[in-house]
């Protein structure tokens, strides 16, 4: 494979085969317009909300993710959210970019979640696509938060447009 796809060179495998970066974080700001409650107005009040995800990989192959933003579902039913990413870099060997292909929720049988003893992606890792273990919560697939995460340096986060003050951030508002 060497030989045929990077002539023989081990190098130009290292620089242009796509992996993972452990030596920062991963992270995607997303912005979506809600439109508000309307009481007794002629207008309609907009609020835009941004929220952040984080994801920071290690070399024994875990991750941490974060989401600035908690969901508490009717009834207290589990619910796994999975992702689907893709590595790529805006030059040959950056990796700087995860594009997120797809989110997807689906529901948890409790009891199967109670009695299993290992790593919750062991006991999902073979589902199918769509598939739910819970009827009460179906498999849906999202179309909103499908921003591509941008590595940021741990050296350069404290100063990234990504970590940037409310007061000083750019929203575009149509309207």
């Amino acid at each position: 494979m060497v030989q045929s796809l990077y002539d023989s060179s081990w190098r130009k495998m290292w620089v242009q085969r796509p992996r993972i970066r452990i030596d920062g974080l991963y992270v995607s700001r997303n912005t979506y317009i809600h439109t508000g409650i309307t009481e007794w107005q002629f207008k309609k009040t907009v609020n835009v909300v941004c929220y952040y995800r984080y994801l920071r990989f290690f070399p024994t192959g875990k991750f941490l993710y974060k989401i600035e933003m908690a969901l508490l579902y009717p009834g207290h039913r589990y619910t796994l959210v999975r992702m689907r990413l893709r590595v790529r870099g805006t030059t040959i060997g950056a990796n700087n970019r995860l594009d997120v292909l797809k989110i997807l929720t689906t529901g948890v049988n409790g009891t199967e979640l109670g009695n299993w003893k290992g790593n919750i992606l062991e006991l999902v890792e073979d589902w199918e696509e769509n598939e739910t273990h819970d009827p009460d919560v179906p498999a849906v697939s999202h179309s909103r938060g499908l921003t591509p995460f941008v590595f940021v340096p741990f050296e350069e986060a404290d100063t990234s447009v990504l970590n940037l003050p409310v007061e000083k951030m750019d929203y575009f508002v149509p309207g």
